[in-house]
C-alpha cells in the first residue's frame, strides 16, 4: 500500500517535471535561437529521465534509517530534495549552447544558487517533520555529484574555468567508481570518519560554482578565485580516498598529530598574515573614495553603472566596514562575503591588476579560512560546519 502510493506521487511529480521543463523552454524562446532551444528540451529531458530513474529504484528506501516500515509519503525533507533535483535538471539544458540574451543569461546561477539554497534547509525539514529517511540520504548525495558536474562543465563551457577544472566535477563519480574497483578486486575498504571539515568545503565549493555562472565574472578573476577554491575541495577528496583505500589510518597517533598541527597553522596562524595583507591592499582604495570622490564616480559611470554615485558610496561603506571587521575579526567571513561584490565589480570595470588580485586572493582566503587567532567574534563557524537546524 505504501509503495502505490510512493510510485503514484512519483508519477505525479514526473508530469509536473517534464511540464516545468516544456515551460522554461518556452519562457526562453526570445532569448535563444531555434537550435539552443531545441538543444536544451533534449539535454533537459535526458537529464530529468535520469532523475526520475534514479528516484523509482530508490522508493524502496523512503524508511527510516534503522527501520524497515516504508513511510507512504515522500514528505517535505525529501520533496525538498526532488525540487532541488528539478533545478539540476532545468540547469542541464543550457549545457553546450552559447549563453541566452538578457534575463535569460542569469537563469544558469539562479537554478544551481536555489538548489544550493534548498540543500541547506532540506535535512532541516525532514528532521522537523520526523521523516528522515534513506531516500532523502541518498538523493543528496547523488544531487550534490550531479550537480558539481553540470555546474563546472557548464563554466567550463563558458569560459569561466579551463579543462583542467573537469577533474573537480567527476571527482565524486570517481570515487564511487574507485570504491566499486576495490570491492571488484577483492581488496577492503574503510569506512570514513566523521570530519569537521568535510561539510564547510563542499559548501564553499558549491558557492563557488554558483558565482562561477554569473555571467559577468570575468576568466582571470575566476581562474585565480577557482584555484583558492577548489584547493581544498581536491585535497579533501584526496584525503578521504586515502582513507578508505586503508592507505592511511585516520586515527593513527602520527597523522592526528600531523592533522592538528596543520589546522593550527591553515586556520589559526595563517590567517593572521592573510588578514594584514588584506587591510594593507584595501586601505589605499577607501582613501582613493574619498579623498577624490568625483574621480572615482566618473570612473564608475565609465564602467557603465547606471547610478555611479549610490553605487561609489555603498563600495566604500562596505570596505571601509570590511577594514574594521577583518582586522579585528569580528564576523570575518560575512564581512569577506560582502566585500566579494566592490572587489569584483571593480575587477571587471578596471581589468586585472596586482592590487586588484592581492584583494581578490586574500578576500577569498578569509571567506574560506575565516580570521583566526586574535579574533574577537566568528559566528561563521557554525553555518559553515551544519545546515540549518543541525546539532
Amino acid at each position: 500500500m505504501a509503495m502505490r502510493r510512493l510510485r503514484r506521487g512519483w508519477l505525479g511529480w514526473s508530469v509536473f517535471s517534464v511540464f516545468a521543463v516544456g515551460m522554461l523552454a518556452y519562457l526562453l524562446e526570445g532569448t535563444w535561437d531555434r537550435v539552443s532551444i531545441q538543444r536544451y528540451l533534449v539535454l533537459s529531458y535526458l537529464g530529468l529521465s535520469y532523475q526520475l530513474a534514479f528516484l523509482w529504484s530508490n522508493l524502496k528506501l523512503n524508511h527510516r534509517p534503522g527501520e524497515g516500515a516504508l513511510l507512504p509519503g515522500f514528505g517535505p525533507g525529501n520533496l525538498s530534495s526532488m525540487a532541488r533535483g528539478l533545478m539540476l535538471v532545468l540547469l542541464t539544458g543550457f549545457l553546450f549552447s552559447t549563453r541566452p540574451l538578457g534575463w535569460g543569461a542569469w537563469l544558469p546561477m539562479i537554478l544551481y544558487t536555489s538548489g544550493d539554497i534548498i540543500d541547506y534547509f532540506d535535512g532541516y525539514l525532514a528532521r522537523r517533520s520526523d521523516h528522515v529517511t534513506l531516500l532523502g540520504e541518498r538523493m543528496d548525495m547523488e544531487w550534490d555529484a550531479y550537480g558539481l558536474l553540470v555546474a563546472t562543465t557548464l563554466a567550463i563551457w563558458y569560459g569561466k574555468l579551463t579543462w583542467i577544472f573537469l577533474p573537480i566535477g567527476l571527482a565524486r563519480y570517481g570515487f564511487g567508481f574507485g570504491l566499486w574497483y576495490l570491492k571488484r578486486q577483492g581488496r577492503e575498504t574503510f569506512p570514513l570518519p566523521p570530519s569537521s571539515s568535510r561539510r564547510p568545503v563542499a559548501g564553499l565549493t558549491m558557492g563557488y560554482m554558483s558565482a562561477m555562472l554569473w555571467p559577468i565574472i570575468p576568466f582571470p578573476a575566476s581562474a585565480i578565485a577557482g584555484a583558492i577554491f577548489l584547493g581544498p575541495f581536491a585535497m579533501s577528496f584526496a584525503r578521504d580516498w586515502l582513507v578508505v583505500s586503508g592507505s592511511l589510518d585516520p586515527v593513527s597517533h602520527r597523522y592526528v598529530q600531523l592533522r592538528r598541527r596543520l589546522k593550527t597553522l591553515i586556520l589559526v596562524i595563517f590567517p593572521v598574515l592573510v588578514r594584514f595583507v588584506l587591510v594593507l591592499a584595501l586601505l589605499p582604495r577607501v582613501w582613493e573614495k574619498i579623498s577624490a570622490y568625483t574621480v572615482v564616480v566618473d570612473q564608475f559611470a565609465g564602467f557603465g553603472f547606471r547610478f555611479p554615485h549610490q553605487v561609489v558610496l555603498v563600495f566604500a561603506a562596505i570596505e571601509l566596514l570590511a577594514v574594521v571587521f577583518i582586522f579585528f575579526g569580528v564576523a570575518g567571513r560575512f564581512a569577506a562575503f560582502l566585500l566579494i561584490f566592490p572587489v569584483g565589480f571593480t575587477l571587471i570595470g578596471t581589468g586585472q591588476d596586482l592590487q586588484g588580485s592581492v584583494l581578490l586572493v586574500t578576500d577569498l582566503l578569509v571567506l574560506i579560512l575565516g580570521t583566526g587567532y586574535l579574533s574577537f567574534w566568528k559566528p561563521s563557524e557554525k553555518v559553515f560546519a551544519k545546515r540549518a537546524g543541525e546539532a
